[in-house]
């Protein structure tokens, strides 16, 4: 072999270059605050009452003072004159019977005992009370009660956020090969060493 001669030898070098893609993540939070919508009606109360009634007769307790109504009075005069009449009836027939027996009896002495005075009898009496009627009182309490509404406008999903999340990507490709080149510039090269 012989020697070379080479004045000057070029090396060339490219260098690989490495490339990258970079696909950012994605987030997404959503917070919709939900509306909570409460409603309600006024309770109402109705009293209804119904006053005591007390209803007092006082006819019984002035009948027996003598008081009568028209009716009542009526109905006693009509009974004490046929009392009155049967105590005639019976006093002229006794003082009949005495007169017709004057031989035993004289006129003189019947007529002393007609007019004798008459002993009096004070008669104590019991008189009726008056008569009560009462009717109790009534008292009635309603309660309509308040009636309750809740609603929402998330489906009771209250205050939960949406949230989404889509992860990026990195991508690495080669966008310069690495190289190496080997230039002889020279003379007398000898291509098989």
């Amino acid at each position: 072999m012989s020697p070379m001669n080479i004045s000057r030898v070029a090396i060339d070098i490219t260098f690989g270059r490495l490339g990258m893609d970079h696909t950012p993540y994605e987030r997404e939070l959503n917070q919709e605050i939900d509306s909570l919508e409460v409603s309600r009606d006024t309770p109402r109360v109705n009293i209804s009452s119904r006053d005591v009634a007390v209803e007092i007769d006082m006819y019984p307790m002035l009948a027996d003072l003598g008081k009568l109504n028209y009716r009542d009075r009526r109905a006693q005069m009509a009974q004490e004159g046929m009392e009155a009449g049967r105590e005639a009836i019976a006093y002229y027939a006794e003082l009949g019977d005495r007169m017709a027996d004057f031989q035993n009896n004289s006129i003189g002495s019947i007529a002393a005992e007609d007019n004798a005075p008459e002993m009096q009898q004070v008669e104590i009496d019991y008189i009726s009370p008056p008569e009560f009627a009462v009717q109790p009182g009534e008292l009635s309490v309603e309660l309509d009660s308040a009636d309750f509404a809740a609603q929402t406008t998330r489906g009771a999903a209250i205050n939960r956020p949406d949230y989404h999340f889509q992860p990026g990507q990195i991508e690495r490709y080669l966008m310069v090969e690495p190289d190496i080149t080997l230039s002889l510039r020279g003379r007398n090269l000898d291509v098989q060493a």
